[in-house]
């Protein structure tokens, strides 16, 4: 008798079932016990804003992030910075005192009538005139409590916008009175391909001066409320809003590239002073608010308010002094500037003080400004959390503190944007590319001159979509061809950094070299492993490193330094990759070329004598805190393992597990968001069938098979409404007869698969004529070869045409010799993420674990009626809310159905008392 645990780990609940199966005629199977452990998602917060998740399971379906951590580390941040705000404001005091600026007596706040803004007041003056040393204790508690922004390279958001350090060029356009576009033009007539970036106000500016010229000429289409539609948004929007008003029908523009982008640049400055055509000036206006958008958000404020401040010559005292004299009723909570700005304002005012307090020494100010407000330790290494190469890494025994512990030692993965392993990955999706002839349908592999001119164009750009690819390899017969890559990953290192430098030597990469000997490897591990500084934008040092070690200018250095890299790791160290990746390039698939690199890819893949002689473990261990990327994939493994133990504590280990997946924890969020618009999107069409089903063919209750029926029959329009196989047309008036069935085109004795892509509708008879042949066996064998031919061109076509999905092609093309050896088509998910974790952890205690698929449950939930049978154990609580009633069924026999649902019960009314 053999003990098989089945397990079905879904996002709410894990089911399980212990049986005993029987392995010879004198014994019988039985089902032991059985049961499901409810997953609680308590605390679980958005990732995103921090907020307690109402439907997390739903969230995370839906590909949204959710964590029990975010919210927990974001109030924890806000305590601890609390906490060393008053540590500090402690610190300050107590040096106040002991150098006599203040005793206890004194009041450090606004006391009386007419003294809201005492302190900004003070705080404004003190920077250019006297005050007393208890007025400048108030001032530096006021400067102690907001320090300003200290920028990390590390921790950036794109929607925060980018810092802008450009106070020389800022300069430069208001003493020659230049525009961003007209200095922009300067520098590419000089031979310059760097451009820097502009200060969010001086781009507004130029769109303003724009603007204002074109209104001259175009007053009735350059409206306010136009100019009002166009504030904030990119370039494609601008575009858009643009379209209408404008009468935009495309002009073709005869320069590319550097060409272009000169020709650009020409256009926005002819703007300031001639009259441009309507689609010309579309152009302008897109280009300047695409450039608006980049350079605005939080990060853009903050270097807007520091330039103003730079202009004016102010303090931050002085210019919050001046908005509160315009608008006392002004917020200045949001109104954030450089940690630069302050230390500037806190020098300026001491200088001035120390003029007329002698008490105010460098010691003291080293003291206050360094040790009190504005310290600020590095950030703790993270470097000890990254994960170990499986395939370089092992486990030891060792002795801390007089106790034996199992530590890993080895290699440590390296990070994603590594040039090696940015080079290891385009490698990886080469070799798994397909193309497909849709004329014939055959399938093949690259050739490797294709895979190498795919690979160059890989190297200078991010990603590239599946027309892209098929239009560099295949020019003007790219239609002809399908991929099976939607898109495909690009070099990301070195596509950011060929677009600052263009085809530069410091682009140059060798994986069989050393690293550290490669140009582009040293440029990007300066670029990745460099924090920041105590600069306005925190890169000053990293540009003058740039500037010595590669020769670079000023600008093009600022440029690299603000290149942001992917912050993840891959999956393997650098010394696994260097052995792997020569065997990629020969065109072996990733676990071919493990193995010839020496490695065993997965851990599946043991052979019998390995299975039989590995040493198992009595009980699953839970997964560490923070060990898996997916806090919710976690949990449910964590939940899987308490409920393999508690089988194990009750009954014993098993023999062997079966594990089956929800479709959401096969697929990545992005994947899973898809299917969730693809589900709603799905809903609504189903419901608009139902409204015509019900309308147009007087069925009052539409069940599911209803719904496919007519589905089918409208993929059939593109055919005159002709059945696939015998060509036979189905009326209108018959599509719900018994005269046509919905017939699966390959046979599920044949292939396990109910899906919508392997059914289509036939004529009865034909149908039963097909027997247990596929689509196409039958039609050649029943027809002849020229009718088969014709009916493959047909097929062909609806491909073409997108009438039918790629899947229902492939089925019905398939002769049986095409048809996988397995019963089921194997879900090739089963080597995702939870998959290869389960199936991992669950190897330890078992020697032989399965994944079934969904498919398999769904179909014998079917056929047992299970669904029928929570209705019957339920139909009182419907019949009492009014959701059954009695009807007459396709066999004339008396019947009662719910109103609900899609499914129905064939009872005999005697028995049911209504």
């Amino acid at each position: 008798m053999k003990k098989i645990l089945g397990l079905d780990l879904g996002t709410n609940s894990i089911g399980w079932a212990l049986v005993n199966e029987a392995e010879s005629g004198e014994e019988k199977s039985s089902i032991v016990r059985l049961g499901v452990r409810v997953i609680g998602y308590d605390n679980f917060v958005s990732t995103k804003t921090g907020k307690e998740s109402k439907e997390p399971e739903k969230d995370f379906a839906g590909g949204k992030g959710i964590s029990p951590n975010a919210g927990r580390t974001m109030k924890r941040t806000m305590r601890r910075n609390l906490q060393r705000y008053k540590l500090r404001r402690e610190n300050l005091i107590e040096i106040l005192k002991e150098y006599g600026f203040i005793s206890d007596e004194n009041i450090l706040s606004e006391n009386g009538s007419r003294t809201t803004f005492e302190t900004y007041r003070l705080r404004a003056k003190a920077a250019t005139e006297e005050i007393s040393l208890e007025q400048l204790a108030r001032v530096l508690l006021m400067i102690n409590k907001k320090r300003g922004y200290r920028s990390s390279r590390k921790v950036k958001n794109e929607d925060d916008g980018q810092l802008i350090d450009g106070m020389e060029i800022a300069q430069k356009l208001y003493d020659e009175n230049l525009t961003p576009g007209q200095f922009c033009l300067r520098l590419l007539e000089n031979g310059q391909k760097t451009l820097p970036d502009f200060y969010h106000s001086d781009l507004l500016a130029e769109f303003d001066k724009i603007w204002a010229e074109q209104k001259e000429f175009y007053p009735d289409i350059l409206t306010d409320k136009l100019k009002e539609n166009l504030c904030g948004k990119n370039g494609k929007q601008t575009w858009a809003i643009c379209a209408t008003p404008f009468q935009i029908v495309g002009i073709k523009r005869d320069v590319k590239g550097e060409e272009l982008k000169k020709e650009n640049f020409v256009w926005r400055v002819k703007a300031l002073s001639e009259k441009m055509d309507l689609e010309s000036l579309a152009v302008i206006l897109q280009e300047v608010n695409a450039q608006i958008n980049n350079s605005g958000g939080y990060l853009g404020k903050i270097s807007d308010r520091s330039k103003e401040l730079f202009f004016n010559r102010q303090t931050v005292g002085q210019y919050q002094m001046a908005v509160l004299d315009k608008n006392p009723n002004a917020s200045l909570k949001n109104m954030v500037f450089y940690r630069q700005d302050y230390l500037d304002e806190f020098n300026t005012i001491w200088e001035t003080q120390a003029k007329f307090h002698k008490e105010l020494n460098d010691k003291l100010k080293r003291e206050i400004r360094d040790v009190v407000i504005f310290y600020q330790r590095k950030l703790k290494s993270q470097k000890g959390t990254i994960v170990f190469c499986e395939f370089e890494s092992r486990k030891t025994e060792v002795e801390v503190e007089g106790k034996k512990k199992i530590r890993t030692v080895g290699s440590r993965v390296v990070p994603r944007s590594s040039p090696l392993f940015q080079e290891f990955k385009i490698w990886q999706n080469l070799n798994n590319i397909e193309l497909t002839d849709k004329d014939s349908g055959e399938m093949r592999a690259l050739t490797p001159e294709e895979k190498d001119t795919l690979f160059q164009r890989l190297q200078v750009t991010e990603k590239l979509r599946d027309k892209e690819v098929l239009s560099i390899l295949f020019d003007k017969s790219a239609k002809k061809y399908a991929l099976n890559y939607e898109k495909l990953d690009g070099n990301k290192t070195r596509a950011a950094i060929f677009n600052v430098l263009g085809d530069s030597g410091l682009l140059s990469f060798d994986s069989n070299k050393e690293l550290d000997e490669q140009p582009l490897y040293k440029l990007w591990h300066l670029l990745y492993s460099y924090e920041d500084d105590n600069s306005v934008t925190g890169i000053n040092r990293l540009v003058n490193n740039l500037k010595l070690t590669f020769g670079l200018s000023e600008e093009t250095a600022k440029k690299l330094a603000n290149i942001s890299f992917q912050d993840d790791y891959g999956s393997l160290s650098a010394k696994a990759i260097r052995k792997i990746l020569p065997f990629l390039k020969e065109g072996h698939k990733y676990d071919a070329a493990c193995g010839y690199a020496g490695y065993r890819h997965s851990a599946s893949s043991l052979t019998k004598e390995e299975i039989e002689n590995k040493v198992l473990k009595d009980k699953l261990e839970n997964l560490p805190k923070n060990y898996l990327r997916n806090p919710v994939v976690e949990k449910i493994l964590n939940q899987m393992v308490n409920v393999t133990n508690g089988v194990i504590d009750a009954y014993g280990k098993p023999d062997e597990v079966r594990i089956e997946l929800a479709r959401e924890l096969k697929k990545n969020a992005k994947e899973r968001e898809q299917m969730t618009t693809a589900i709603s999107e799905s809903t609504k069409k189903n419901e608009e069938i139902v409204k015509t089903l019900q309308r147009e063919f007087g069925i009052t209750n539409p069940r599911r098979k209803d719904i496919i029926r007519y589905k089918l029959y409208m993929e059939l329009a593109a055919n005159g409404y002709k059945t696939l196989y015998s060509d036979t047309y189905i009326a209108r008036e018959e599509l719900f007869s018994k005269n046509f069935d919905v017939e699966h085109i390959i046979p599920q004795a044949r292939l396990f698969d109910d899906s919508f892509a392997n059914k289509t509708l036939e004529k009865r008879d034909v149908n039963i004529k097909k027997g247990n042949s596929t689509a196409y066996d039958f039609v050649k064998n029943e027809y002849g070869e020229d009718k088969a031919k014709e009916y493959l061109i047909k097929i062909e076509k609806l491909l073409k045409d997108e009438k039918i999905s790629r899947t229902k092609h492939k089925h019905l093309t398939w002769s049986e010799k095409d048809i996988p050896e397995d019963f089921i088509d194997r879900d090739i998910r089963d080597t995702q993420y939870i998959a290869k974790y389960a199936k991992t952890m669950l190897c330890d205690i078992v020697k032989e674990v399965v994944s079934t698929t969904g498919s398999i449950t769904d179909r014998l939930r079917d056929d047992w009626q299970l669904v029928d049978v929570m209705k019957e154990l339920n139909w009182d609580k419907y019949k009492s809310l009014g959701l059954t009633e009695e009807f007459t069924n396709e066999d004339a026999a008396e019947s009662v159905r719910l109103k609900i649902g899609q499914s129905e019960m064939t009872i005999a009314t005697t028995q049911w008392t209504l």
